[in-house]
């Protein structure tokens, strides 16, 4: 197994990709904290580790609150004795057609904190764990929206542009302490949050026939790529950003 005897962190851990990472990483023989500000959702994707035979831990966490993001990593170490993995997960969306001139301060700030800040606390606060045991890997789940941009997304574009400027700077920063730090750009992913933007039926046929391989990815696509990431088949790429789009970005630049 590849992750054997590694503690794995995951935000966003409740549903969709951050429950099949979860999963993945348990399968691999890491015992997983799975962070969720619905905690329900959290004990649900607990209760599938320990059924795949994994250990793990659900915490409730809203990732953009300091105190609760401190003392999840705490949870994490009191229990567990290190954290060798940190997968920065959990996402804020916003609704579609929300430019810059329309876009309410509340929701820009909504969208930024949880996507960037709750990146940048997250790293904050395992990065020293991972110091003190002489490395560590962190995996930031950006988008294709981080590479590019489209009309109406003012908000989410340019919170996951920061995150792929964030992993950069992390990779430079901590890479003389061990600290690997790359970033995952979903394209369409078939998650709750694509169901819930609309893409259903009809739209979601041609939203598939538009993507060169013909098809929406899936929660597990990019899992595999996180399990990658996570391990050390990937121990001398850091600073990467690794678009999962079925091709897209070959058409976009």
């Amino acid at each position: 197994m590849k992750l054997q005897g590694q503690v794995a962190i995951v935000t966003g851990a409740g549903n969709g990709q951050g429950r099949a990472v979860s999963l993945k990483f348990a399968r691999e023989g890491a015992k997983v904290a799975i962070v969720d500000v619905e905690f329900d959702a959290a004990q649900e994707t607990l209760r599938q580790v320990q059924k795949a035979g994994g250990d793990g831990l659900a915490i409730k966490c809203d990732v953009s609150k300091e105190p609760q993001v401190k003392r999840a990593v705490e949870r994490t170490v009191e229990k567990f004795g290190r954290v060798d993995i940190l997968y920065n997960n959990a996402g804020a969306f916003q609704k579609v057609g929300d430019s810059v001139d329309a876009i309410s301060e509340a929701n820009w700030h909504r969208v930024l904190n949880v996507n960037v800040t709750g990146t940048l606390l997250f790293s904050k606060h395992c990065i020293p764990h991972m110091k003190k045991a002489g490395g560590g890997k962190i995996v930031n789940v950006a988008s294709t929206l981080g590479l590019m941009s489209s009309p109406g997304f003012a908000a989410y574009s340019t919170s996951k542009h920061g995150e792929v400027g964030l992993t950069k700077q992390m990779a430079l920063e901590y890479g003389k302490f061990g600290i690997r730090v790359n970033a995952i750009c979903p394209g369409t992913i078939d998650t709750r949050m694509l169901v819930a933007s609309g893409v259903v039926g009809e739209r979601r046929k041609q939203m598939a026939a538009g993507i060169p391989l013909r098809r929406i990815g899936t929660p597990d696509d990019i899992a595999s790529v996180a399990l990658f990431f996570a391990s050390n088949d990937s121990s001398f790429v850091s600073g990467c950003h690794l678009p999962v789009d079925g091709g897209n970005c070959a058409r976009w630049g």
